[in-house]
């Protein structure tokens, strides 16, 4: 008895614990580049999306990963632009069941008693919210030295949430730092 406690227990938890928010990142295309242990970066990434600061983010990722940031692209074995295009946040509604039979017509219950209702088919109370889906566009340049200039978007996307915009733009903006840090490999 206990044990079939215990695994009911174990179940329920694991339920829960899955409970996170689910990111998907997408890039167009992949890019590689392999850097030296003394490479140095310069970035330059905007953010015409929400004008909020991203290059330092960007920066101090790339300082975590041991690469040295030039300040000045003339200076620098790989240059990092970007632009964050678009941030967008869509409601999705549904179509609330209690207002599904609202409408014209006459209804007929018991044999002696007769109703006729009258409802709005449309009316903007009928639909609710039940989720957001959050959408993230980047486009990316990196350039090296003396090399072809790689370029690619990155689309992030989350849904079927109800968090608000300043919970997903912490968790989206980290994703993108991280992904754009991800196309560098060093080689030794």
């Amino acid at each position: 008895m206990k044990s079939v406690f215990l695994t009911l227990l174990a179940l329920l938890l694991a339920g829960c614990a899955s409970s996170g928010v689910q990111i998907k990142t997408s890039v167009a295309n992949p890019i590689f580049i392999q850097t030296q242990q003394d490479a140095t970066i310069y970035v330059d990434f905007k953010n015409t999306a929400t004008n909020e600061n991203v290059t330092n983010d960007i920066l101090l990722e790339f300082t975590k990963q041991g690469y040295k940031i030039a300040t000045d692209a003339k200076h620098a074995d790989y240059i990092v632009l970007g632009d964050i295009i678009s941030f967008a946040r869509d409601v999705r509604k549904k179509r609330d069941v209690a207002f599904i039979n609202m409408g014209f017509g006459r209804g007929y219950y018991p044999r002696y008693f007769s109703q006729i209702g009258f409802g709005y088919m449309l009316d903007a109370d009928d639909f609710y919210t039940n989720s957001y889906a959050y959408t993230l566009t980047a486009t990316l340049s990196i350039s090296q030295r003396q090399k072809d200039e790689q370029k690619t978007s990155i689309t992030i996307t989350q849904q079927g949430n109800t968090y608000s915009t300043s919970t997903i733009w912490p968790l989206f903006k980290e994703r993108l730092v991280k992904q754009i840090v991800s196309f560098f490999y060093r080689v030794k």
